[in-house]
């Protein structure tokens, strides 16, 4: 939604950017302005992540000089234009990412608000109220704090072999899982 900066400047109303996705997440997105997507290195540091990260592991549109990284880059480029983003995290699920967005001067200020919750719930969307039920009181029946959610995030896709080994793992682990 990016075009609706252009918006707003028109109307000469303030503009500002709600991102989704948790703050490690913002930062990178920014990053890719930087990034030559062709470079051989095999190691990529982005400001937001402790740790520089293997380029294996990243999404095809950081790998590849193709429209998909153009049309990143270039929203990422408009974010700077907002004049606050609100991002669904929380200081102390994130201090690093955030100290990095906080000391990028180029980007307007950063404002976790997160976690951003569905407190109504699945049930009211999901297309199989019995499994949910089924899961839910599966929860109220384990020890506090004692289950592990385990969540790929909506872009993670794994094989079903792969899904079966972290099973398999958390199981051999005596871990509860969902």
């Amino acid at each position: 939604s990016t075009t609706l900066i252009d918006v707003a400047a028109e109307l000469a109303v303030p503009c500002y950017l709600f991102f989704a996705s948790p703050a490690s997440f913002l930062g990178f997105t920014l990053h890719l302005d930087q990034v030559d997507p062709v470079e051989s290195e095999s190691e990529l540091a982005v400001p937001s992540f402790e740790n520089p990260l293997p380029r294996s592991v990243l999404p095809n549109l950081v790998l590849d000089a193709n429209d998909a990284f153009s049309w990143v880059a270039y929203h990422a480029r408009r974010y700077r234009e907002t004049k606050g983003i609100f991002v669904n995290t929380v200081q102390e699920l994130e201090p690093h990412a955030l100290q990095s967005l906080y000391n990028d001067s180029e980007l307007p200020r950063v404002y976790p608000i997160g976690p951003v919750l569905d407190l109504v719930g699945s049930n009211q969307w999901d297309p199989n109220p019995a499994q949910y039920k089924r899961i839910m009181e599966w929860l109220d029946q384990q020890p506090v704090s004692s289950v592990v959610f385990v969540c790929f995030g909506s872009m993670g896709s794994l094989k079903a072999n792969q899904v079966e080994e972290i099973a398999t793992g958390l199981e051999m682990a005596n871990v509860r899982f969902l």
